[in-house]
């Protein structure tokens, strides 16, 4: 008995280091896998003791930089965090890249040990997209009004870049996303759903 309790042991005690350098790859590989649905590149990098933690969604740290990426947006994505709140400290840096109706020159997702989140990041968008991104939430009617209406009114200036800028510390409250101090703006115009509405579509992906 004693001999079977030890082998047991040391076939565990394998099985424990061999997953600190299998579990890693596959899940990095799993996640930047969802990250480049829509095109781009994206590099993902985790850790976690024991590593097996991983396969739960639960780390000591995660890392992503990605590049050109497409990240869509629904309504049906709960703007909550609660897949980053899982690990110790988290940082994302996209570049080039869109999400929804924004196309972001860069973003940075950060968050060291305790809370907040710090999100800071510059792009632009314009108004045909902001029309088309509320279209998609509306009805088949509703949200071919929404598109028409825009371009009949507005014309060629309806597709004519506006800035975007994102600096502000943000944090869960229970199913939804709140901001505790800044906050986004397009054109100078506050607007802190569209600083949910990006960091909601990156963290629903990892």
């Amino acid at each position: 008995m004693g001999r079977f309790i030890l082998r047991a042991l040391l076939v565990l005690a394998v099985l424990a280091v061999a997953s600190q350098f299998l579990v890693p790859p596959l899940v990095e590989h799993d996640l930047a896998g969802h990250l480049t649905e829509g095109g781009g590149d994206a590099d993902v990098s985790l850790s976690a003791f024991p590593a097996v933690r991983l396969l739960f969604g639960h780390g000591d740290r995660i890392d992503v930089r990605g590049r050109s990426l497409h990240l869509p947006t629904s309504s049906e994505e709960a703007a909550t965090l609660n897949r980053l709140d899982n690990f110790d400290h988290v940082d994302i840096s996209l570049h080039n890249s869109r999400i929804g109706p924004l196309t972001l020159r860069n973003l940075a997702l950060r968050r060291d040990g305790s809370f907040p989140y710090r999100v800071r990041g510059t792009g632009h968008t314009s108004i045909a997209a902001l029309a088309d991104a509320g279209a998609q939430r509306l009805g088949l009617l509703q949200g071919l009004a929404l598109r028409l209406g825009t371009r009949t009114t507005l014309g060629g200036a309806a597709r004519r870049p506006i800035p975007l800028h994102l600096d502000m510390s943000l944090t869960d409250q229970g199913d939804r996303l709140v901001v505790l101090s800044g906050s986004g703006s397009v054109a100078g115009v506050k607007t802190g759903p569209l600083a949910e509405l990006v960091t909601s579509a990156v963290a629903v992906r990892l």
